[in-house]
């Protein structure tokens, strides 16, 4: 894969029967057109495996806490992403009795979507197979790094239009990394977000060998589906929720 690129992965790949797939608050607030329709395409290529596989996409329950929060405090300043963030509760509701999403993961312990996501990365790392949908590059950073460190196959991407997962290069990745760490600083943004991808960007440079280097093209190709190797295993997680009768879930874009 070029420096500046984004390879596409095919996400059926990481609804067997030994992987997980997240989806983070941020993709079902996505209103960029290029996005349009992303995550209804993927659900669409992957509806049939995960029934299959009895394996739904995750969806923790902080997620929904954010799109509860969304749809509420967004109602009068952007009324659109409240909308949004209605649309999107909708829709779990419907993938959920249709058994293609799972909505009963939740920790109490962690305040934070992403630091959930990361735990269980991390502890899950060398087992299963686990790709985490998000626009955020802080935690495409973290994934990355986890992935480089312990050899698990390990991916954080988002969805495009045709419902593939793009995942960007080292390069880009870091280069992403520098310009939102870029405005945060100019914005005033909170301080436990700066700390934190300052310490993931130094990280980052060291353990890739990357350089301060902004200055490189950008561009996407599609590689084809990387299907990795399957890990063997017992099933990712436990209490995997019931497969309900045949049903479509409802439209979501």
């Amino acid at each position: 894969m070029k420096a500046g690129a984004e390879r596409l992965l095919d996400p059926v790949q990481f609804v067997g029967s030994n992987c997980r797939v997240f989806v983070d608050t941020n993709v079902f607030m996505e209103t960029r057109p290029r996005y349009t329709g992303g995550l209804k395409a993927l659900f669409e290529r992957c509806s049939e495996a995960i029934q299959r596989n009895n394996n739904p996409v995750v969806v923790p329950t902080k997620v929904q806490d954010e799109l509860r929060v969304n749809k509420r405090k967004l109602r009068t300043s952007r009324p659109e992403s409240a909308a949004k963030a209605a649309n999107a509760l909708v829709f779990l509701r419907s993938a959920s009795e249709a058994g293609l999403v799972r909505t009963s993961l939740g920790d109490d312990s962690n305040p934070y979507a992403d630091d959930l996501f990361l735990d269980l990365f991390e502890r899950f790392a060398t087992t299963y197979d686990m790709c985490l949908l998000t626009f955020d590059i802080t935690p495409k950073l973290r994934v990355r790094l986890l992935a480089r460190r312990t050899g698990g196959h390990l991916v954080a991407g988002h969805p495009t239009k045709t419902g593939d997962v793009a995942v960007e290069s080292d390069e880009l990745l870091f280069r992403k990394g520098q310009q939102k760490l870029a405005g945060l600083i100019a914005k005033g943004g909170d301080p436990r977000d700066v700390q934190e991808l300052e310490k993931v960007l130094a990280q980052f440079e060291q353990e890739f060998g990357l350089g301060r280097r902004s200055d490189r093209s950008t561009g996407a190709r599609p590689d084809g589906p990387d299907r990795g190797t399957p890990i063997r295993g017992p099933r990712p997680f436990s209490a995997i929720a019931s497969i309900q009768p045949h049903d479509s879930a409802l439209a979501f874009t």
